[in-house]
Order: structure tokens, then sequence, then C-alpha cells
């Protein structure tokens, strides 16, 4: 083996060891690299990539660079004007949350509007959380009851006035609703015994969407540093592989994300000013 190799990789474990933050992302970096070469040595990387707009906003690790040039995970404005699926570069224009000398400060309404879906569907997701919990325990009460036809609709709603919930509680007769429509389509009319296919079914459907929330909240975590400021790094604008855009999760809405018509103008002209004119 090359020295030179041994040498690099002793000069990587003295700086992760100091006090640079930046450098405690080496392993991640250096991991991430060694894959992707690997997968290029061997062939299997995609011929096709995710074609994006001018103006998408995508999230990006950009590695860890040296002094001044931009390192570490950040959200990059796309400025390719005819992109394609077989191109496997982007250049974009990174964003900061930060303002520095020679940043561009952008109104923040595509943070904005996303975090206001993102929260609503939060709510959306706990009110039907809500709502099946309920129906999980409607249903055993309804099951406890011998004449199961007769008395679904009193027995619910005696359900319902017995674990009221103050606020953000579903209607007696949403839960009414769902609850006929659960015991119907799983025959418990004919055979209570199916509750158990029941509980399952709705235990993972319970477990399926509070996971949604869990990866929700944490985009959302980390969109809330854009909500107030956000800022275009233009003097970094750089070319990189598609390769190296992430998801921060399933939920993560970027890459369908643009920037008005305005802001993406005020973003061209400073990159005019600054390295062209």
């Amino acid at each position: 083996m090359d020295n030179r190799i041994n040498k690099a990789v002793s000069i990587y474990k003295q700086l992760y060891n100091t006090d640079n933050k930046k450098f405690k992302f080496l392993p991640n970096w250096l991991e991430t690299t060694s894959y992707w070469f690997n997968m290029e040595h061997n062939n299997n990387i995609n011929k096709k990539y995710k074609k994006f707009s001018r103006g998408s906003i995508i999230y990006l690790d950009f590695g860890i660079n040296i002094g001044h040039e931009f390192s570490g995970r950040h959200f990059g404005i796309v400025l390719n004007k005819n992109d394609s699926p077989y191109n496997s570069l982007v250049t974009v224009v990174p964003l900061s949350s930060k303002n520095k000398k020679h940043y561009l400060p952008l109104q923040n309404i595509v943070f904005k509007t996303s975090l206001s879906i993102l929260n609503k569907t939060v709510d959306n997701i706990e009110f039907d959380l809500d709502v099946i919990n309920h129906v999980i325990f409607t249903v055993i009460e309804i099951i406890n009851k011998n004449n199961l036809q007769n008395t679904l609709e009193q027995n619910t709603i005696d359900y319902l006035d017995d674990f009221a919930i103050k606020t953000r509680f579903p209607t007696e007769r949403e839960v009414i609703n769902k609850s006929k429509n659960i015991v119907e389509s799983f025959n418990l009319y004919n055979d209570p015994k199916n509750f158990s296919a029941l509980f399952n079914y709705l235990l993972i459907d319970v477990n399926d969407r509070k996971s949604k929330v869990n990866n929700l909240r944490e985009v959302i975590n980390k969109y809330k540093k854009f909500d107030k400021n956000t800022f275009t790094c233009t003097q970094n604008v750089v070319t990189i592989s598609k390769l190296r855009i992430l998801k921060i999760n399933a939920e993560d809405p970027s890459g369908r994300m643009k920037l008005d018509f305005d802001s993406m103008k005020l973003v061209d002209n400073e990159i005019k000013n600054k390295l062209i004119n």
C-alpha cells in the first residue's frame, strides 16, 4: 500500500481529535466518499438522475472542504437552466440561515410555506391518531356487548362521554361512523373473533402514522432555522455530483420546493455582479 494513504489516514485521525467542529464530520464524509468511489469502480452507479427545475431547493452534502469553501450539509438553489435525467451534475448556490459578509438576504416564503404545510400535516395525522385510538376502545366496548347491531351507536356515545378530551377531540359522529365502517369491514357483527385481525391492522396503522409524525418533526426542526432569515452564499456557487443530494428523511419536501420568480431574479443579479461583471 502506498505510504501516502497511511499518512493521510493518520492526519485525518489527528484532525478528528481536535476542537475544530468541521473535522468532527470527517468519518461520515470519508465513509460516504469511499462508498461512491467503490460504486463507481464497480460500475454500479445509476445512469439516470432526478431532473430539477431551475430555482428548486435541494438538500446536499457539500463534504469537508478547504478554508472558506462551503462544507457540510446545507440547502442549495439549483441554477441549471436545462437539466436532464442524464445529467449527473448540478450547479447550486448554497443557502444559509446566518448572515455573513457578501451573503444576499432573501424572503423566506418557501420555508415559511413548507413549515405551514408540514405542521398542518402533523396536526392532521395526530387528529387521525386520536380517532383511531378512540375507535379501538370503542370497538372493544362494542364487542363486549352481545347486541352489536342495536347498541353500536349508543355504546359509542357512552364511551365518548366517559373519555371526553377538551382539545382537538374528534366529534362523536366521526368516531361513530369510523367504528361502524371498521366493524362492518372486518365482519365483526357475524364473527367478533375477527377483532384480533382488526387490532393488528390498526396497530400497524398507528405505528406507521407515529413514525411519519416523528419524521415530519425532524424536518420541521431543520426548516425552522430558515423560518426567520434565509441568505444565499453567491460567492460559493459550485457544480457537484447529484449523488451528493440528500433527503433529511422520507417526509422532506426538498427538491419539490422552488424559489419564487422575484427571489430568483435577485439571486441571478447578485451572481452577475459578484462573478461576471
